[in-house]
């Protein structure tokens, strides 16, 4: 049997205002898409004492329940909603921490993700390498290009980029019109030990310059890192920081990019 609205409204005043500041967050999307205020109240279900908790929340436009989805009982910081309907951008450099954010931001956001270069190898049926040796830089930017596209279109996602997607313009303003863009940056040192690190990136990457390793990162990075900082919306440093503190740190930026385009 559902609740009334009057017992509903007496539970959720026994919510913590920590509590209830999370489950505001959760109702933000809802808003934005319903053009409503919704307050929201966690309801203990009749037939599971230790279980999630149910959502409800009354619309104050509509005056009626909504069963919005079950909540777990983690801690609020460990689940964050999706704040808006972009994509969220990782660039940087080969080695600045992409891929392993971009699973991490995924599970805390809820949302799926892709690899660029990964979906240009899937697609092409070959390693970057061996399309650099078939059709050259230019070949592969083109297969770039149009793969952007392709997952630009796609409904919100986490999106690691290739670290020369943002070279082309056409890229860097579909990249600009689609999404929030987080620039993950490090030192050449770190770039270049963790390059060396993973066995795979040798025969999956080609080589830029045919410079040894550390040298071929410093003139790449001092063509590239003004690029990288007209796309982007925020820097964050990478090196000797944990993926926790670091994709921390990416969501207090969105949350605080969110909050100043409703002001």
């Amino acid at each position: 049997m559902r609740p009334s609205k009057r017992e509903v409204e007496e539970r959720g005043q026994n919510l913590s205002r920590r509590g209830k500041r999370a489950l505001q967050s959760t109702f933000y999307p809802l808003e934005k898409i319903f053009g409503a205020y919704f307050t929201p109240f966690l309801v203990k279900l009749p037939d599971d004492k230790h279980g999630p908790k149910c959502l409800y929340a009354t619309s104050h436009r509509a005056d009626d329940f909504k069963t919005v989805g079950q909540l777990s009982n983690q801690h609020p910081s460990r689940s964050v909603p999706a704040m808006n309907t972009k994509h969220l951008y990782l660039t940087g450099y080969r080695g600045c921490g992409k891929s392993t954010v971009r699973h991490e931001l995924a599970r805390r956001l809820a949302l799926p993700s892709v690899d660029l270069d990964e979906e240009i190898e899937r697609t092409s049926g070959m390693l970057i390498s061996e399309i650099f040796r078939q059709s050259g830089e230019s070949g592969f930017r083109e297969l770039e290009t149009s793969q952007l596209e392709q997952v630009a279109a796609l409904t919100p996602h986490v999106i690691a980029l290739g670290g020369g997607a943002i070279l082309r313009q056409k890229n860097r303003e579909r990249i600009r019109q689609t999404g929030w863009c987080v620039w993950l940056d490090a030192d050449e040192q770190t770039l270049a030990d963790r390059i060396a690190g993973d066995v795979t990136s040798v025969d999956r990457r080609p080589s830029l310059t045919n410079s040894p390793l550390l040298q071929e990162i410093r003139d790449v990075l001092a063509a590239r890192r003004p690029i990288y900082q007209s796309v982007s919306d925020v820097q964050v440093w990478t090196a000797g920081r944990s993926i926790d503190v670091i994709v921390e740190d990416i969501l207090q930026h969105r949350g605080s990019e969110t909050a100043s385009q409703t002001r």
